[in-house]
Order: C-alpha cells, then structure tokens, then sequence
C-alpha cells in the first residue's frame, strides 16, 4: 500500500521536526505552567512576609503602648476622655442617637 521509502535527508527532517515539536509541546505544558505557578507563590509569599511584617509592627506598637499606660497608671495620672467627632462637630455625651441628626 505505502511502498514509498523516505531518503537519509527526509528522514533527519522528520527527526528535527518531530525534536522541534516535542521541545515545543514540553515548553507550553511544562516550562511555561511551572513558571507562572513559581511567580505567583512567590507574590503570595511577598504577600504574606509583608502581612507578617505589619503584624510584627502593630504587635510592637502595642506592647510599647501598654507599658507607657502602666506607667501612667502607676504614676496616678488619670485618662482624659477624647471628645467624638462627627463632621467636624464635637458630639455631647450622652446616648448614641443624641446629637447625630440625619438632616
């Protein structure tokens, strides 16, 4: 049926097209997949030293805040209340409706 035999140069261009294919093939389904997954764990670990960092930041300004409230507490000094703001206006004391109209 087929009795057609390819030559020694037919045959080393099939070799270096069937290599060229399967370099081909080997680049979109592994190099390239494995690539964009490296890239983005490397953005989620950024992501997360950089959560750990303002964790680590805010834990410190705490402690160093807590200690600074003993000391006044150990000192006598008294809290002064801070006023609530809304729109630029001081609200009374008093219940949480009073002094916040709508209009």
């Amino acid at each position: 049926m087929l009795t057609y035999t390819f030559s020694r140069r037919e045959k080393t261009l099939i070799l270096i097209l069937i290599i060229v294919l399967l370099a081909v093939v080997w680049y979109m389904l592994v190099f390239k997949g494995t690539s964009d997954e490296l890239i983005r764990i490397e953005s989620e670990s950024a992501a997360v030293n950089e959560q750990i960092t303002i964790t680590a930041a805010k834990a410190s300004q705490m402690d160093y805040m807590e200690k600074v409230i003993e000391q006044r507490k150990a000192q006598g000094v008294k809290p002064t209340p801070i006023p609530m703001y809304a729109s630029g206006k001081v609200i009374p004391p008093g219940p949480p409706s009073e002094g916040l109209n709508p209009s």
